[in-house]
């Protein structure tokens, strides 16, 4: 190889090949016949180091701490990685790799020079935060602690982007875009996430987009699980659709939901087409269910009473006696103060039932006197409970003279008799004539005019099992929602509580489900019954 030298003042300075040009002077002392060799010489004295360095990586490996010397003066000069490698004859990587351990405290340099350390022991130092944990991390190299269980403690509790679903998902770019810190490991192409709080936030909006464009694509209800697989138990309060996902219409995706969740490699997986126990009659209707079986037995003729004892809505909800005797009388209240109000409406009621076959002494209490039809707990009135009375003229002409008119005597008749109608437009209350139904929606009949559901006029009188209805029906939320979830688990009076604000206080605004849909679905719920 030819010498390569510095042109210096006082002449050309060998900084590649010594050794041989020792050699040569040797060989011609001894007589030895010596040829020219070329020198390839510089002014440059930057370039004339370069030269220097690379003969020597070329020659024998340099130790590690002198190569981290040699490439952190390059560095320093303003020589990047690709310019360093290219001089060493190295790759790129392994110039990133020894810059970073350059950053080392002065002690763990000499212990790597002098052996007491490795070099895979000192990349794993490059990972300590701090110098008190530095100077812990090399006591634990000198004792002789490996480089991975180095990593792992310095590493702690950290977040390894490789190994992390969250990571996955959202992507390393995507979390460094957000103004996220990355601590990248070069010794084993790790990089460790350094706020895992930006990350949940990121992976949240990711998780919800992903339930969004589900919800978007028509199914009813997405939850998505924090777990990274589905759970053996999940769906075993569901029902699995007959109907494929892909072969549902929009209208039959609305029966249906399902859950999703983000895996290991940051797949999304999901498992669709299962039917809530509140959705099951709807999706029967849509063809997503099949019919239920039909009994054996044969159905009673339509309109009929049902058999004493025979189970309804009502017994199915739990509600007492005492509780369904003051529904029955609120619901009863509320018709009865519409037709006064609307007394042509009230006669022809009134009519109709006198004129019936078999009516009498079923759907109207005629006798003296106001009847008391009142529940026996009138909390939750917002208005006189008393029902109103016809306004009539004051005269000196007697007590009959007042209803001389015939509008005021008709007003005050049907205002009476309307007093006088029994609960179902029948004698037994717990039978009540499908009319009486069809009589409410007519005149505008509603609980929720004058009354509200309180903790003591309802909730705190229903069983636990029927606040769980209500909550997830006033919120739509599928019994496996953690809202849902979570209310169960309350006590009873917990419960009652809860939907007593919800219902009655201006602090249910606030509540962090409550929104104006919600709102509107209280502001019309009353309690099913008969």
């Amino acid at each position: 190889h030819n010498l390569s030298g510095f042109r210096a003042a006082a002449g050309v300075e060998i900084v590649a090949g010594g050794r041989r040009l020792a050699a040569l002077r040797m060989l011609a002392a001894d007589g030895f016949p010596v040829p020219l060799v070329p020198v390839r010489v510089t002014d440059d004295a930057d370039l004339a180091r370069q030269w220097a360095a690379a003969e020597n990586t070329a020659r024998t490996d340099l130790n590690p701490a002198d190569e981290i010397a040699a490439f952190s003066a390059m560095a320093l000069d303003g020589h990047g990685a690709p310019a360093i490698a290219a001089v060493f004859g190295v790759t790129e990587a392994r110039v990133a790799q020894r810059l970073k351990l350059a950053r080392l405290s002065a002690p763990a340099l000499e212990a790597l020079r002098d052996g007491s350390i490795s070099l895979s022991q000192a990349g794993a130092l490059t990972l300590a935060r701090g110098e008190d944990q530095a100077a812990e991390a090399l006591e634990r190299a000198l004792r002789g602690i490996a480089a991975t269980q180095l990593r792992a403690n310095l590493l702690g509790d950290s977040i390894r982007a490789s190994q992390d679903h969250r990571a996955a998902l959202v992507g390393l770019d995507a979390y460094v875009a957000a103004g996220g810190a990355v601590t990248r490991d070069l010794f084993s192409d790790e990089s460790v996430i350094e706020d895992p709080a930006l990350l949940d936030r990121l992976y949240a909006v990711e998780v919800d987009a992903q339930r969004q464009q589900l919800l978007d694509q028509g199914w009813g209800w997405i939850i998505a699980l924090d777990d990274r697989y589905f759970p053996y138990t999940l769906g075993q309060r569901q029902t699995r659709a007959m109907l494929e996902p892909a072969a549902m219409t929009r209208a039959q995706r609305q029966t249906c939901g399902g859950w999703i969740c983000v895996e290991r490699d940051g797949t999304v997986a999901m498992r669709l087409g299962w039917v809530a126990a509140a959705d099951c009659d709807a999706a029967r209707r849509a063809g997503v269910l099949p019919p239920p079986p039909q009994p054996e037995a044969t159905a009673p003729p339509p309109g009929s009473d049902p058999a004493p004892g025979a189970p309804d809505a009502t017994e199915a909800a739990g509600f007492s006696a005492a509780l369904l005797e003051d529904l029955r009388a609120i619901r009863l209240h509320a018709l009865q103060r519409v037709l006064i109000e609307q007394p042509t409406l009230a006669l022809t009621v009134v009519a109709w039932l006198l004129d019936r076959d078999g009516a009498s002494g079923q759907a109207l209490d005629l006798r003296l006197g106001d009847p008391a039809i009142v529940p026996k707990i009138t909390d939750g009135f917002t208005a006189d409970i008393a029902l109103a009375r016809v306004n009539r003229p004051v005269g000196d002409a007697g007590p009959m003279a007042d209803f001389a008119r015939p509008d005021l005597a008709g007003q005050a008749i049907a205002q009476a008799l309307t007093r006088t109608i029994r609960y179902g437009l029948r004698w037994n209350p717990d039978a009540p004539d499908p009319a009486f139904a069809d009589l409410e929606r007519q005149a505008g009949a509603n609980m929720r005019r004058d009354w509200t559901p309180t903790k003591d006029n309802l909730f705190a009188r229903c069983p636990s099992a029927y606040l769980d209805q209500v909550y997830r029906e006033i919120f739509t939320l599928p019994p496996d929602h953690d809202d849902a979830r979570a209310f169960a688990r309350m006590k009873k009076g917990e419960k009652a509580n809860l939907l007593h604000m919800l219902f009655n206080a201006d602090a249910a605004r606030g509540y962090r489900l409550m929104t104006t849909t919600a709102a509107q679905r209280i502001a019309r719920w009353v309690p099913a019954f008969d």
